[in-house]
Formats: C-alpha cells, structure tokens, sequence
C-alpha cells in the first residue's frame, strides 16, 4: 500500500529516487493542440487564397515551425521567470493549452467556408487571452504567494466597471441603431403604442397586429400574451415617452443578468472566476444579441430565473418563491420553466413545498393565461 509522500510524488510526476514517471498523455494531448492550431492556422490565413499547393504546404510549414518556436520560447520563459522544474511547467503549458480547443469549436466552419480575416485574428486573439488566463490561474494556484496576478481592484468592482462599459456601448449601438431605421419587425412600435395607449386609458391596447392575429378586434395585447412585465416599462416610459426608452430599460435588465450569475458561480470559484464567468454569460452570442433585438418582453426572463437559480441552490425558498412569481409574469411561456424547477426539486428529493408550490404555480398560471 502507497503512503501519501509516495501518492504525492507520483501526482508530481516523480517517482521514489528522483526517477521520472513518464507523462504520456502531456505528449499526446500537446501535440493534438498543437495539430489543431496547426490545421486552424492553414484554414483561416492560407485556404481559399487561391495560392498553389506547393506554396499552400510551404506556408503551412512555415507556420507550424512559428507556432513551434513560440511555444518553445514561451516554456523557456516561463520556466526562468517563474523558477519552475521541467514537470510543473510543462504540466502548466499543457494544462493552459486547453484554451486552444476554442478553435475547434469553429474549424468545422473554416474548412467547409470561407472565413473573414478580421474573425480570425479576433478569434485567434481570444485564444491568447484564454490561454494566459488559465496560465494565471493555474499559477497562482500553485504558488499562492506570488504578487504578480495580484489585481489592483477587487473581482466585484472589475466586473461593475465592465458591466457599465458593457451597458453604455450596447446601448449607444441600439439606439444607434433605431436611428438609422436598422430594426426591420413592428415590435418596437407595436409596444410602444400599447404603452401609450395605457397611459391615456386604453390597456396595453394597439391596431397594429390584432386585424392580423385575429377574426375580430380586441383592446388589449393581453389577449395575445400574458406579459403582466409591461407594467415595469410605464414609470419610464412616462419619464421619457420614446421608442428609445423601451431599449435601453430592456438593456438594463439584460446587463443586471450579471449579478446571480457571479452570486451563482462565487458558490465554487474564487471572486475573479466568478467575474469571468459573469462576464463570459454577458458575452454569449445568444444573450449578447439581446441587446440589439427588435424588442420583446420575453428578454428580461433570465434575470429572475437565474434569481431563482439562486435561491434555489441556497435554499432559500421565499426569495426562490418571489423570483418564479417575477419570472412568470414575464409571459406565460415561463410556465415551463417554473414547472421543471419543480421536477427538479422532486429528483432532488426535497421537502413537500419546494416539489408543490412551483408545479402547483406554473398549473394555475397556465390556466389563468
């Protein structure tokens, strides 16, 4: 039976006798890094550039030796900078390697089409990034007591100030955007005429759909959705009666998906994981588009579903049961939603009230709809 000192130097790479246990699998997974670099480097910068194949394999030669001789001196660097034996630095480059299978992700793309130049050094840019994020990480972890990753600010404020950015450009690109007549649906005018039409006694009322949806006229938008969540826009439409107004508000509540989001992930990661992990969600091309919609009501469910994520994690259940009241007032598709954290509960195996009340509220709120 190992003692933990020999568990210890075999987990270091070491065996007894300062003998080294050999790490196949770095070598493996190194080189199918660097393959994938290698092949995604030749579909973004040398297909489809009409070069010959003489010249396409020249340059792809090329490249792979440019690519092997920075690595190469990166791990020269990192080893003399940071003191590191050979076994714990390539133990960290392989690890930060991992970074590089965002490439993947989009090499399907790049060797069936033809890709943007600019995408790809973006691209390739966020590699990078990641790449020395987890190097960071991974660093510091080993080495708590060194000074260089320490941030000036705290994760908390970094992650305000980017939310702030985040929300002036997003907002300053949307309004940009009515301006110059880019929104092609009727949303934006159809709920802004059903706010003003509130505002002089008629609820939520508009003409501008209802001779299309249905056989005879109605007086209100409540008779396509159950979206109670356009009370919220009438203090500041009231503040500011334009188009405008309906985006940037819708705006705010995407950008303050941030906050659960960090709450969420600060349960397991460290502050400033949690506020890469905050910042990654904003960043999402399914959130991130939301921003720049059309307009619907429908975009302010993920802040209190992931509310309600929260509680429901913490165990807390009367901010849970408030968060999936304002969940489902949002509209009456949230029913689902609700209904599943429900299930989720009964698989979990918790008490009667956090099995019933959800299930119980989604079914009396899809029949009131």
């Amino acid at each position: 039976m190992e003692t933990a000192t020999e568990v210890q130097l075999e987990e270091s790479g070491f065996a007894q006798g300062g003998k080294k246990i050999p790490r196949t699998y770095k070598t493996t997974w190194g080189l199918g890094i660097f393959l994938l670099v290698s092949v995604w480097i030749w579909a973004a910068f040398i297909r489809g550039l009409g070069h010959t194949r003489p010249l396409q394999l020249l340059l792809v030669l090329g490249a792979v030796a440019l690519a092997a001789g920075l690595g190469w001196l990166v791990a020269r660097i990192v080893r003399r900078q940071f003191m590191l034996d050979p076994g714990e630095n390539a133990k960290l480059l392989t690890f930060s390697a991992s970074a590089f299978l965002l490439l993947a992700v989009f090499l399907p793309e790049y060797l069936l089409g033809k890709p943007l130049l600019v995408r790809s050094f973006v691209l390739l840019g966020f590699s990078l990034v990641l790449f020395a994020s987890y190097f960071a990480i991974s660093l510091r972890a080993q080495a708590p007591s060194l000074r260089l990753f320490r941030a000036p600010i705290s994760a908390g404020k970094g992650l305000f100030i980017f939310c702030i950015l985040y929300f002036f450009l997003t907002s300053w690109i949307t309004v940009g955007k009515l301006h110059a007549f880019g929104y092609v649906g009727q949303d934006i005018a159809y709920f802004t005429q059903c706010l003003y039409t509130t505002l002089h006694g008629h609820l939520f009322y508009s003409n501008m759909y209802h001779d299309l949806l249905y056989g005879k006229p109605v007086t209100s938008d409540l008779a396509g959705h159950n979206q109670l969540v356009l009370f919220v826009f009438l203090p500041f439409y009231l503040l500011h009666k334009s188009a405008s107004t309906l985006l940037v508000v819708r705006n705010i509540f995407v950008v303050l998906c941030a906050w659960p989001v960090y709450m969420i992930a600060r349960r397991t990661l460290s502050p400033w994981i949690a506020a890469a992990a905050a910042i990654g969600f904003l960043l999402v091309p399914a959130v991130l588009y939301q921003n720049f919609y059309d307009f619907a009501p429908l975009s302010l469910a993920g802040l209190p579903l992931l509310f309600a994520l929260y509680y429901f994690l913490e165990r807390r259940f009367k901010p849970y049961l408030i968060a999936l009241v304002c969940a489902q007032i949002v509209r009456e598709d949230l029913v689902f939603a609700v209904f599943g954290l429900g299930l989720l509960a009964l698989w979990q195996r918790r008490r009667l009230r956090w099995i019933a009340v959800p299930c119980g509220l989604a079914l009396l709120w899809a029949f009131f709809s």
